[in-house]
């Protein structure tokens, strides 16, 4: 059995902001933590896997971005888990592409998925996904999305309250007989 394999990747960006903050409180201790900006994006990937010259699948995507901003955290002497107070993400695909050999189109199991995810000639693509979600005053979180792929379109676009976990510090008596 032969193997062969090929990825060429256009271009891939990596980035942390450099504009952050630390505050310390009088025990030295981390009060606060901020992040400007923090990402990774790839650009224009393809790959190709070939067994024994006959049975190919190919792999593209065109791009491909995860980004994390104005993040805000907070820690309190009291409680173990830190509070996060703001955030941003964002997280999108486009073009995404897979194609099957003839031999993996022909399987049972695979013209049940393929069937269900409206695979036809053995090509799945996802043309777009936009996720963008942003955390306010340490309980305001909104989720704002779409997927496009060739089985359908889905859009969300909501807000929810969410209560973080506080523990408070730890407290023993021991009492002297």
């Amino acid at each position: 059995m032969l193997f062969r394999s090929s990825i060429v990747i256009g271009k891939v960006k990596q980035y942390f902001g450099a504009s952050g903050s630390v505050d310390l409180n009088e025990r030295n201790q981390v009060v606060d933590f901020q992040l400007q900006k923090a990402g990774f994006s790839v650009s224009k990937v393809n790959a190709n896997f070939t067994v024994d010259r006959s049975s190919k699948t190919t792999f593209s995507i065109a791009d491909f971005k995860t980004e994390a901003k104005n993040i805000d955290i907070e820690f309190d002497s009291y409680n173990e888990i830190p509070t996060l107070e703001k955030a941003s993400f964002e997280i999108s695909l486009k073009n995404l592409e897979v194609n099957f050999p003839k031999d993996v189109q022909d399987d049972p199991e695979f013209k049940k998925i393929a069937d269900y995810l409206n695979i036809n000639s053995g090509k799945f693509r996802i043309r777009q996904i936009d996720l963008n979600l942003s955390f306010n005053r340490g309980r305001d979180l909104k989720l704002k999305g779409s997927v496009d792929t060739q089985f359908g379109k889905a859009v969300i676009d909501g807000s929810f309250s969410i209560r973080q976990p506080v523990q408070i510090g730890r407290a023993s008596c021991r009492e002297r007989v």
